[in-house]
């Protein structure tokens, strides 16, 4: 259901500029991680459709939790209920297109994405008199159902000919590369983020008959937005001879993952790049080069974001009555002092604005502590202002979504642009009523951490031997896993599992350890183990040892392993001595594993 409505999403807004770029990519590009009810979040837009979800010929929209918090975390079946509104901007009517299906989604370890297939039809979404992209640009958000309005909108941008955008490889002493299956060039910057190429050795495989070259996006640069990267690539093989230059494009979503790679399979055969006639190689050198049509930036522009609620602040309130006296006084009114979150207080209200910090024709506002004094204490503090909208009968929440550090040296932060006097003085907006306004304050104190998670790693903890005989060894069954009993290490329960026949084409007996619940009162957090497997040898002291190390995640069954202890020719061979009287012995002890427990300080 679209309906449309004034106010834009509370939680979270993305605005796409450049965005024709990228109106046919059936990739999603995925916003930066967001806060919104304790959880973080990322939203997931398909410009032209998630094809596997019924996507075709529509946008589809999604927003996916990244992680729960942390009360919810510690429970196995974590659920958390979820009302979803998503949002296009409509241009034309300077309005937002809202949508929504009224039903709650249940977000939990199994489901973690919800959305909309068929949020809008490409055919209507992508005709510009509809208004939905106006300049090249769009703008899509989501309402999560959050207390806390939208701080930062996410713009990404789509730059075309970036800034150094070309990068040239020179491969020196070709037919000398070793036998690695890649080599890699050095690292450039390109907008946010640092790149590198890529290519397979053909003289390394000989199933690879042609040249492969690929472009990786790396890291980001300090203080870069960790969201999804659009790139348009030209790739090239030089022709060293003349002009005819072998040149591919390519473009794709990046995603925020370190060496996601894009590029071309097959850019020359071996045969044609070892003909030096052909000018591709000469002298043993060749010569790649890559450039960056198109990338996207990203950054997060911090405002100051109006909306409405019908609550009271809940930490102080003052009304001004006979306001037009002091409208145009650039001199601050300070209230009586009062307190909140266990210190005192004072809110400052500049009815002209504080010109000196930048409140030129706008209403400032500002909180300013007043037990710090020469005390070396840091105090951090979210801050919410608030003016009361006799019209709409609700108070307009103004915040700009940072957090404060108040200490000796600063006791006083706020808003110096809070409002347009423009808009604050004009009656029909409703800020002043019967020559009165009505403005206040909620302060919220961070206080800080109560508990320390201390995770220590344990050698030879207790009881850390598990011995597993399976007799009838032959009579198990064609099932292709078998478990042992359950036996206790440090906080979790852990099991043993075989494959008789191997996980792989190699027929091989497999062997794993399995993480399982944690004990009771046990801190659900991931679980290191070092661990020594044994296929016992029931004749002589010839045991097949191996040792493997894993951080188990809090899933439980999550399993490491080895795919290939010994073949099942060689355990059948009753002569080897590893199955005897149609039993085998196997043993795992745990040399080191992790526990983690709350600590009251380091």
């Amino acid at each position: 259901m679209e309906t449309l409505i004034e106010q834009g999403p509370s939680s979270y807004l993305v605005m796409l500029v450049g965005f024709s770029e990228v109106k046919f990519s059936h990739q999603p590009y995925e916003s930066a991680d967001f806060d919104a009810s304790g959880h973080k979040w990322r939203l997931i837009f398909h410009p032209a459709g998630k094809e596997g979800e019924d996507g075709k010929d529509h946008v589809s929209i999604y927003a996916i939790i990244e992680n729960v918090a942390a009360s919810e975390m510690l429970m196995n079946n974590w659920e958390v209920d979820v009302e979803l509104k998503f949002f296009i901007y409509n241009h034309n009517v300077k309005k937002y297109s809202v949508f929504q299906d009224g039903t709650v989604k249940r977000y939990n370890k199994e489901k973690k994405e919800w959305g909309f297939a068929q949020m809008l039809p490409l055919s209507k979404f992508n005709d510009p008199k509809n208004g939905y992209t106006d300049g090249d640009a769009c703008i899509v958000g989501v309402d999560i159902f959050v207390t806390k309005p939208i701080v930062k909108v996410e713009r990404a941008v789509f730059t075309h000919n970036p800034p150094n955008n070309k990068f040239t490889w020179k491969i020196s002493d070709f037919s000398k590369l070793g036998g690695k299956k890649y080599h890699y060039s050095d690292e450039f910057v390109v907008g946010d983020r640092k790149w590198r190429m890529k290519i397979n050795n053909p003289k390394g495989d000989k199933e690879i008959k042609t040249l492969a070259v690929y472009v990786q996006a790396m890291a980001y640069l300090p203080n870069a937005v960790a969201a999804s990267t659009y790139a348009k690539l030209k790739l090239r093989l030089l022709n060293q001879k003349n002009s005819n230059h072998i040149e591919k494009r390519v473009f794709r979503f990046y995603s925020k993952e370190n060496q996601d790679g894009s590029g071309i399979s097959e850019l020359i055969s071996v045969e044609d790049l070892n003909d030096e006639s052909k000018g591709y190689l000469v002298e043993d050198t060749i010569v790649l080069e890559t450039t960056l049509l198109c990338v996207t930036k990203t950054k997060f522009k911090f405002i100051i974001m109006e909306t409405l609620r019908e609550e009271a602040p809940s930490s102080y309130l003052m009304k001004l009555v006979g306001f037009s006296e002091v409208k145009f006084s650039h001199q601050p009114y300070q209230s009586a002092t009062f307190d909140a979150g266990g210190h005192k207080w004072r809110l400052i209200f500049y009815p002209a604005g504080k010109v000196e910090e930048g409140g030129k024709d706008h209403v400032s506002i500002y909180a300013r502590i007043e037990n710090v004094g020469a005390s070396e204490m840091q105090i951090d503090v979210e801050l919410k202002f608030f003016i009361y909208n006799h019209k709409a009968r609700k108070y307009s929440v103004f915040q700009d979504g940072t957090m404060k550090h108040y200490n000796k040296e600063k006791n006083e932060w706020g808003l110096a642009q809070m409002l347009l006097l423009s808009k604050f003085n004009d009656p029909k907006n409703g800020y002043i009523d019967g020559n009165a306004c009505i403005v206040g304050v909620e302060i919220f104190v961070i206080k800080p951490r109560e508990k320390v998670e201390r995770v220590t790693f344990t050698q030879n903890p207790p009881e850390n031997k598990f011995t597993w005989k399976i007799s009838h060894f032959s009579k198990i069954g064609d099932k292709r896993y078998y478990y042992s009993d359950e036996f206790v290490v440090g906080d979790r329960k852990w099991r043993m599992k075989i494959s008789p026949k191997g996980d792989k084409k190699v027929r091989a007996l497999s062997v794993y350890v399995q993480a399982m619940e944690y004990l009771p009162n046990a801190v659900a957090s991931s679980t290191y183990a070092k661990l020594k497997l044994r296929l016992i040898n029931q004749k002589n002291s010839n045991h097949i040892e191996k040792r493997v190390f894993h951080f188990y995640s809090r899933e439980t069954q999550d399993g490491s392993g080895i795919s290939e202890l010994i073949s099942v020719e060689d355990l059948n061979d009753e002569s080897k001595g590893y199955l005897v009287e149609d039993s085998i012995v196997l043993e795992t002890t745990l040399l080191c594993v992790s526990e983690t427990m709350f600590v009251d300080s380091i």
